[in-house]
């Protein structure tokens, strides 16, 4: 079993009679890039900011690393770097100068670090400009690079690519995973972009109004992700009569008079439209429809608000 690099038990925050986060159980292991899912509200970033000691909680416990003493958090806390709360860096000096100051701030005796971080942030040509001239992406990765300066065991970031274009989302993600997969670096990652996140995540927390659903690996989600066929007909009842010829009735459904969703892997568009060209039934059209982490997170908050259980 890999070794447990954050565990929360039963924690709980609570603002007068507001219960933000309800019992919280949250476990990453070493070398997991934990993709934190939540619609706005749903008690994120309270999770993080109390994760990170920003915020003390109500009730329950955080551990690092398997420990839960308090001079053992204290010491495990400096192997994790945060970015929930962007940095303040100062308008009038140069990215170079702002890492180095806060280098200086956290004691962090290698100077060469600080070119080394803006160097993988893609910043390096940039180390002379001065802050207030960095357009929104660019801030957002010299925030980054102050949170990997001090070359961290756990990452924990609140939506690292708001405001990057297309180049600088790609530049993130290859850091990401450069730093996880070559320097075993842990990561806990909010964001509301779930396709981008899709993309790295080795496992998932599903949040909503501050109970974690559900925590799933990506290889479990993968397996439940379900692959559809959509058909669209003009006469459904001999369509309907003909797809039992080579599927069984429970695993199709008639939507409409004109749509029919089948949910057997068994069964390809190539065999359906082949037997309805023999059969000369027309299709309208056909096509698969993959399920994503987006459509499953929306299944899966619609069914708890069915069970109640918010």
């Amino acid at each position: 079993m890999p070794e447990k690099v954050l565990e929360t038990k039963n924690l709980s925050k609570r603002y007068g009679r507001q219960l933000a986060v309800k019992d919280l159980n949250m476990t990453i292991y070493k070398g997991d890039i934990y993709g934190f899912i939540g619609e706005n509200g749903a008690g994120k970033s309270t999770v993080l900011r109390m994760l990170t000691g920003l915020t003390k909680p109500s009730s329950g416990e955080v551990s690092f690393f398997g420990s839960t003493k308090h001079k053992d958090r204290v010491e495990n806390q400096k192997r994790m770097s945060a970015l929930v709360d962007a940095p303040s860096f100062y308008p009038n000096m140069s990215a170079k100068q702002n890492l180095e100051y806060y280098r200086l701030q956290r004691g962090i005796l290698e100077k060469e670090l600080v070119m080394e971080s803006l160097e993988k942030v893609g910043l390096a040509t940039h180390s002379k400009k001065k802050f207030k001239h960095f357009s929104l992406g660019m801030k957002q990765r010299l925030a980054l690079a102050y949170t990997i300066m001090e070359r961290p065991d756990l990452i924990v970031l609140d939506e690292p690519i708001n405001g990057l274009d297309p180049a600088g989302i790609i530049q993130i993600r290859e850091l990401i995973l450069e730093l996880n997969q070559k320097h075993h670096v842990t990561f806990l990652i909010t964001s509301h972009l779930l396709a981008e996140l899709a993309q790295v995540a080795t496992a998932y927390g599903f949040l909503q109004h501050g109970v974690l659903l559900e925590e799933i690996t990506k290889k479990e989600l993968d397996k439940k992700l379900l692959t559809k066929i959509k058909i669209f007909v003009e006469d459904i009842t001999a369509a309907t009569t003909t797809l039992e010829l080579i599927c069984d009735a429970s695993l199709f459904e008639v939507r409409n008079h004109y749509e029919i969703v089948v949910q057997n892997p068994h069964i390809s568009i190539e065999e359906i439209s082949r037997l309805f060209f023999e059969k000369r039934i027309y299709v309208q059209k056909i096509y698969e429809e993959i399920e994503t982490l987006e459509t499953y997170f929306n299944q899966l908050t619609d069914a708890a608000k069915g069970r109640d259980v918010l």
